[in-house]
């Protein structure tokens, strides 16, 4: 959300946009995009982030321009979402999907695993149990949410389940043979995570793979 917000402020008062992952643990697995004299500059980062909304979104707005008055570059991070993020167009996405973009080995990763399980034009059944029960093992309640919710609808054939529980994605795969990946997924604003390097990685693989799909229950 802030990289879009950023973005779009970028767009509408005419400043270049760089996102700079290279300090970032993802940064490993995405093709950079900025120059190599914008990045690791000794220069303090301007920090929005708001929880719950109890900060006007919109003020965001404000403070870039304001503190782009007296400098050439900003360097800024935030999760912000002001109504500029709603102005987006169809060629903002496709430029933003160049800047947020695999690098070759995280390409090569994903294009193994639509090979293995013959993901040519597929769907994605994307089950989220929530940020408090990642990988916290089964709940019954959840179980029986997410069947209820199963029964309502109706999947193709070429369905790939992807979940933060990898519990739960054994349990159905068992059950309704959905395709699967064996991993582990983390949040990736906390990195908390004993296995944070295989997480990241993993993570990364499911946002993409949805990012491929032709259609997302």
């Amino acid at each position: 959300k802030g990289t879009v917000s950023l973005y779009m402020i970028a767009k509408k008062y005419n400043y270049d946009f760089y996102l700079d992952l290279t300090s970032h643990p993802i940064g490993k697995y995405i093709t950079q995009n900025i120059p190599n004299n914008l990045t690791n500059l000794d220069k303090e980062v301007d920090e929005y982030f708001i929880n719950f909304n109890i900060f006007n979104h919109d003020n965001l707005i404000e403070e870039v321009n304001k503190k782009m008055e007296n400098q050439d570059i900003g360097l800024f991070e935030t999760n912000c979402e002001p109504k500029v993020v709603n102005e987006i167009t169809n060629e903002d996405k496709l430029k933003l999907q160049q800047i947020i973009k695999p690098n070759l080995y995280l390409q090569n990763k994903i294009d193994s695993i639509k090979d293995e399980l013959n993901l040519i034009k597929y769907s994605i059944l994307h089950i989220r149990t929530g940020d408090n029960n990642i990988n916290k093992g089964l709940d019954s309640k959840i179980i029986s949410s997410v069947e209820n919710q199963l029964s309502k609808i109706s999947l193709p054939n070429n369905i790939l389940l992807l979940s933060d529980s990898n519990e739960l994605k054994i349990y159905l795969n068992e059950k309704y043979n959905y395709n699967i990946i064996q991993s582990e997924i983390i949040h990736l604003g906390y990195l908390n995570s004993n296995n944070k390097e295989s997480g990241i990685e993993s993570t990364l693989i499911d946002f993409f793979l949805i990012c491929g799909s032709n259609k997302i229950y």
